[in-house]
């Protein structure tokens, strides 16, 4: 289903911005190509946002994506079904305040890595965090690296909230 709608929105989002006559041209089999793989990036982001915030035991929210209508309905879609559907199993074993600290360990090396001029890739710090908590980790990273200019901060948490 989830596959079903991703490729749909490619090919609406194809052939709404494509003036191309052969549908099979280069040009065309590029575009598809790069547009299914931003959507499967916004529903992969959702999907994550959607189970950090499911895990913190936060309400799901209406959250924005940064891109076009078909890339905000994805991650949407994602956000929805990581929220409904969170990998718990993992998230239990957690010490308390596990995800928390994961999530402020991106946020630092995001604001640090924004700050040299690097590119905005999380897999980098690969093996610096538990891979539990990947999800908060990118998230806390995003957000970081977003704020590299110090305007945004990370919300205070209570600590009891995280097991």
């Amino acid at each position: 289903m989830r596959q079903s709608l991703l490729c749909l929105l490619a090919l609406i989002l194809f052939c709404a911005g494509c003036g191309h006559s052969d549908p099979n041209s280069p040009a065309r089999i590029e575009a598809r190509r790069e547009a299914q793989a931003a959507l499967e990036l916004a529903h992969q982001t959702g999907l994550e946002d959607g189970a950090l915030d499911a895990a913190m035991e936060l309400p799901a929210t209406e959250r924005r994506f940064d891109g076009d209508a078909a890339q905000q309905a994805a991650y949407l879609e994602g956000y929805l079904e990581g929220h409904a559907h969170p990998p718990t199993s993992a998230t239990q074993t957690l010490e308390p305040g596990a995800l928390r600290r994961s999530f402020q360990h991106g946020f630092d090396l995001g604001l640090r890595d924004g700050a040299q001029g690097l590119d905005p890739e999380p897999a980098r710090h690969r093996g610096r965090y538990d891979p539990r908590t990947e999800a908060a980790f990118a998230a806390g990273y995003r957000q970081g690296f977003g704020s590299s200019d110090g305007s945004i901060m990370p919300l205070p948490m209570r600590q009891d909230r995280f097991y």
